[in-house]
């Protein structure tokens, strides 16, 4: 098919007609790829792909960066029982372990981090929860975007679903959590 905007759902049935009448074909429905605006770059010179969905734009890697916009470096944090009783800005490496992690996963952070406005690269801001919801209505819904959203696969997600395609470039991985201080999740959530 020719002259399909990039980036867009659309729902498409075959059809044949004669003298007996008409049939129809199922209806099949597909994300055309999406366009990418091409990376950004954080003051520390990390590259992100970027994508656009519908009318957003999204980066396609989580944040690895260990110093906000301005400059200013961000507080590592290793010791489970510091992390648990902070109230100020940090990060940390799934495991501590920086090697493995930084390059497929990115950084964890807290919220005092993420707070500050300061953690994306210039122009950019983390996510809010209406423009989650915008981005699942724009790939037909909460119940489909999931699939729609993982990165294909079981190289990095353990309970891969053979209908997930990551149709829309974004490349979710599950980088895991840090809750009260320990390390939970990687490979089931992100």
């Amino acid at each position: 098919m020719n002259g399909l905007a990039a980036g867009t759902q659309y729902y498409v049935r075959a059809y044949a007609t004669n003298k007996a009448g008409t049939g129809y074909g199922d209806m099949k429905e597909f994300l055309t790829p999406p366009l990418t605006k091409g990376p950004v770059t954080d003051v520390e010179g990390n590259s992100y792909g970027t994508v656009i969905l519908g009318n957003q734009t999204w980066m396609t890697e989580n944040l690895r960066t260990t110093t906000y916009n301005d400059n200013t470096p961000i507080p590592l944090v290793r010791s489970n029982d510091v992390w648990t009783r902070l109230i100020s800005p940090a990060y940390c490496w799934y495991d501590n372990d920086s090697l493995a992690n930084k390059p497929v996963y990115g950084a964890l952070y807290n919220w005092y981090t993420v707070s500050t406005g300061k953690l994306c690269p210039t122009g950019w801001r983390v996510p809010i929860s209406n423009d989650w919801l915008t981005l699942a209505d724009y790939l037909g819904g909460a119940y489909f975007a999931g699939d729609k959203l993982k990165e294909e696969g079981g190289s990095h997600w353990v309970n891969f679903s053979s209908v997930t395609t990551n149709v829309s470039g974004f490349t979710a991985r599950p980088g895991g959590g840090r809750i009260t201080g320990n390390f939970t999740y990687k490979g089931f959530a992100g």
